[in-house]
């Protein structure tokens, strides 16, 4: 498709004539060149801008008297000042506009991922603290920039990589051979041509990672007490630039698959590093993608990659069950069967639906287990299918799981949520819209049932106006029935984006609660099926939501602590 590999020079220049483009709105930057702007809320106005924050470090990094050593964006900013800050952001405001709206989508979507792991081994220094913290987040920022500007320069390519990553390949090896050079070198060298100067001590930790935190894997504190790192592995671990390294890693490889062996052999890497469970890791960085999804900069670009952790492989096939063919296809022969992640399923599947099944995650300890006091959610024998009649049995085990706390977290509850609302209720299809606290939308979280090309999980409503399900969150009304004989009603109070969606049948809606506060509304309906929507199945559904908000409530509280 891209002929041959082009090598590092080429890559070099393509890189050099790139131009991120900001992603402050006409307002925000009409805030930050008010004259009267004070130096921190500019610095926090950058931090929202990451092109436009990387213009300023390197413009700082021109300063003589520094040799190109800036230490993050507050020493840019002591180093030039409001006045040539603003200056800088005047001429870069129109810059990169040139790209396609695709093109410059996907760049800030690899911006988002590593954002995910600046704020990673952030989380991971406020636990340990220690020296040079600003500058090992803006180094785990700058290890990704060479993709960041991959997408404006060679969409294609980018999206050749994107395809067969999502399939299973390994990343790096892909980049390898689709560029013609190692792209560790490539963001090295681009930093070069920025202005950075060149950082042979990081090289050699990114040159040693893979075998030294594969190492470091096995070492992950697992049990009462932390293993004891050997003496070479603690010295590798603990130099100045490695945790840095590694959040850059992790990042990446969620971009590509949370469920994968190789990112949870780095979730174990990191246990041993920071000295931390790994529970605690996993918590830890699930929490971070979270808070990622829902940052302003990010938000018009769902879903970012680092919150795909919602997302579950899919089941195992049945001993001697054929592989669907489409799925043959695309699965590389190297690779396993834990590296099938959301976009290749969502691409790839046999019924081009998405569906979520209770799985384990790859990495999840004994200690993970539920004990005998909090047994594991039970599930029923008795099944019903997507149309069908309500089956009680398997709507009250899961009422059951929800009130004695059986879920072990938001994954195995979200995939158990889908099975309920399909084989339960018939509903073949879910919307689950959550508003952050400082937003003005209801952004949907988590979708299934919904083919690929509906990009549900990008579908967002106004939480401030007099669409349907706005007012159902205002209200916290609990829940509404739209079946046939309200159904042209129904569709006008919807908001545009939804109306494509919605099928002969209706659909429900509910309002969800963490504790005695409205946080979402659900989405659920038969898709193709058509079922009846009568009262007994809006009754079941009304049950059904008000357990799934109490379950919801603890395991999101359970993410905080």
């Amino acid at each position: 498709m891209n002929g041959t590999a082009k090598g590092l020079d080429y890559w070099r220049r393509e890189l050099a004539a790139v131009r991120m483009p900001v992603l402050s709105t006409a307002q925000a930057l009409e805030t930050l060149l008010d004259p009267g702007i004070g130096m921190d809320t500019l610095r926090t106005m950058l931090h929202g801008d990451i092109p436009l924050a990387l213009e300023v470090i390197l413009l700082a990094a021109r300063e003589p008297r520094i040799d190109g050593e800036v230490q993050g964006l507050q020493h840019a900013l002591n180093m030039l000042g409001v006045d040539k800050v603003q200056a800088l952001a005047r001429r870069c405001a129109d810059q990169g506009l040139n790209a396609s709206a695709a093109a410059r989508h996907e760049a800030v979507r690899a911006m988002a991922t590593s954002q995910f792991g600046r704020v990673l081994q952030a989380d991971w220094a406020h636990h340990h603290g220690g020296e040079h913290a600003e500058y090992l987040e803006w180094l785990t920022l700058l290890l990704g920039v060479a993709r960041w500007k991959l997408p404006l320069a060679a969409p294609e390519l980018h999206q050749e990589i994107e395809a067969r990553a999502a399939a299973g390949e390994r990343r790096a090896r892909v980049e390898e051979a689709l560029l013609g050079c190692s792209p560790v070198e490539l963001n090295a060298a681009h930093l070069q041509d920025l202005g950075l100067p060149a950082s042979p001590a990081l090289t050699t930790i990114m040159d040693r990672a893979g075998t030294m935190l594969a190492h470091a894997g096995r070492y992950a504190w697992q049990g009462g007490m932390a293993p004891e790192l050997p003496i070479a592995l603690a010295r590798y671990l603990h130099q100045r630039g490695a945790d840095a390294v590694l959040a850059h890693l992790i990042a990446w490889a969620t971009h590509d698959n949370w469920y994968g062996g190789h990112t949870a052999t780095l979730l174990h890497a990191a246990s041993a590093m920071t000295n931390l469970p790994l529970d605690e890791i996993v918590a830890s960085t699930r929490r971070v993608a979270v808070s990622i999804s829902h940052a302003a900069a990010f938000i018009d670009h769902r879903p970012v990659a680092c919150e795909r952790f919602f997302w579950p492989p899919p089941p195992p096939r049945s001993p001697g069950a054929p592989m669907p063919a489409s799925r043959a296809a695309a699965r590389p022969a190297d690779s396993d069967a834990h590296t099938d992640g959301w976009h290749a399923r969502s691409q790839h599947a046999g019924d081009d639906r998405t569906r979520l099944v209770t799985t384990r995650l790859e990495g999840e300890t004994q200690a993970d287990e539920p004990s005998s006091a909090a047994p594991k959610a039970t599930q029923p024998k008795a099944h019903g299918g997507i149309g069908g009649e309500p089956v009680t049995e398997i709507i009250e085990a899961f009422m059951q799981n929800c009130q004695h706390g059986r879920y072990r977290d938001l994954r195995a509850f979200f995939a158990d949520t889908a099975h309920t609302l399909e084989q339960g209720l018939g509903l073949a299809r879910c919307l689950l819209f959550l508003k952050a606290s400082a937003a003005d939308r209801l952004s949907c979280y988590f979708a299934y049932g919904f083919a690929p090309e509906d990009n549900a999980k990008a579908l967002w409503v106004p939480a401030g106006d007099d669409n349907l399900l706005a007012r159902l969150f205002r209200h916290a009304a609990g829940s509404t029935c739209i079946d046939r004989t309200r159904l042209a009603a129904g569709r006008r109070q919807l908001p545009e984006v939804l109306r494509a969606h919605v099928r002969p049948a209706g659909f429900l809606l509910g309002a969800i609660h963490l504790g005695d506060r409205p946080v979402g509304v659900i989405w659920a309906d038969g898709g193709d099926a058509d079922p009846v929507l009568d009262a007994n199945r809006h009754a079941e559904f009304k049950h059904m939501i008000r357990h799934f908000g109490a379950e919801f409530t603890r395991l999101t509280q359970a993410l905080r602590r």
